[in-house]
């Protein structure tokens, strides 16, 4: 393999510096003007359908369970035990990653769309700052969030993330702070008993970081959020967060992760990180292997996305 790219420099202060601040205030007025003439309703996405969507009997024997609980809210432990019960098992997690390795066509976007519709939440009315890389994504995200908030660029902001250290609410931020277990466990029973009540019972509810990423939709809809920092899971493409129309992208140092799942090159990894770019957003990245950068250059040109290459001198200049 080719050696790892230079250490990047400050990468999420860069980032943040050259632009992240300046265009998001500036685009988040017109967003928001947008959203009202728009529709409630969510189109349809490209691609093939992710979803591996026959419920076995252990999945059927859940939601019965979960539908004829006592309680309308029941404890975080339970809470907790429902979320993980969603966890896919040894093998359709397997086929899954082989498929979306596999076929580059396999997308989230119709299914995430599905399951939005179904919850009532129209994410082109949110504001988001969507993040993908290798290394640094998690960094990023939490510099362009803390920054956003700090310098009153807005008013509320949330902060979607992945992995948790110790409780899951730390994935879903309001204003820096984790969710209380109140709103948790509210938003988590609304998004699972509309979801039970609109699938079929031959389905299965969306996985579990799927859901995840569902929950984070929703509790910033219900916290009326000026602006969401989504961090990417696993790639880009076929991501669950990738249903997003963002403001801004970022795209930090690339380098090899999750092969089995993304392809064995820096290429074919690019391309899955480069597929959160969309026609006519901004995407900023640092500097990458020229194969990496390669891929970038020909997604962006693609679909008519301006792409910058943040540099040290770059952010010099902005100072």
């Amino acid at each position: 393999p080719p050696p790892p790219p230079p250490p990047p420099v400050p990468l999420s202060l860069l980032i943040l510096l050259v632009l992240l601040r300046e265009k998001i205030t500036k685009e988040i007025g017109g967003r928001r003007r947008r959203s009202r003439r728009r529709g409630s309703s969510s189109s349809g996405g490209g691609g093939t359908s992710g979803n591996d969507t026959g419920a076995d009997d252990a999945h059927v024997a859940l939601r019965e369970r979960m539908r004829a609980r006592a309680v309308k809210l029941p404890s975080m432990k339970e809470t907790i035990d429902a979320l993980y019960a969603l966890q896919s098992n040894e093998l359709r997690a397997f086929r899954w990653q082989q498929r979306r390795r596999d076929d580059k066509h396999i997308t989230l976007v119709a299914d995430m769309q599905r399951y939005l519709h179904m919850l009532h939440i129209d994410t082109r009315s949110l504001n988001v700052v969507h993040v993908a890389g290798t290394k640094g994504k998690g960094s990023t995200s939490a510099f362009v969030e803390a920054i956003l908030r700090g310098s009153g660029a807005v008013k509320k902001s949330g902060f979607f993330s992945s992995p948790h250290l110790v409780s899951e609410r730390e994935r879903f931020r309001i204003n820096g702070v984790p969710v209380s277990e109140r709103v948790f466990i509210e938003c988590f029973w609304n998004c699972w008993d509309t979801l039970d009540s609109a699938i079929p019972r031959t389905e299965r509810l969306p996985p579990w970081f799927r859901f995840l990423t569902l929950l984070a939709f929703k509790i910033f809809a219900r916290e009326n959020v000026d602006v969401a920092v989504i961090e990417v899971g696993v790639g880009g493409r076929a991501d669950a967060t990738n249903v997003v129309e963002p403001l801004v992208c970022a795209i930090t140092a690339l380098g090899f992760d999750h092969m089995n799942v993304l392809g064995p090159t820096l290429a074919d990894i690019a391309y899955e990180k480069a597929g959160i770019i969309k026609a006519g957003v901004p995407v900023f990245t640092c500097a990458q292997h020229a194969e990496a950068l390669t891929v970038l250059k020909q997604k962006a040109a693609h679909v008519g996305a301006p792409l910058t290459v943040v540099t040290a001198a770059a952010a010099g200049d902005r100072s």
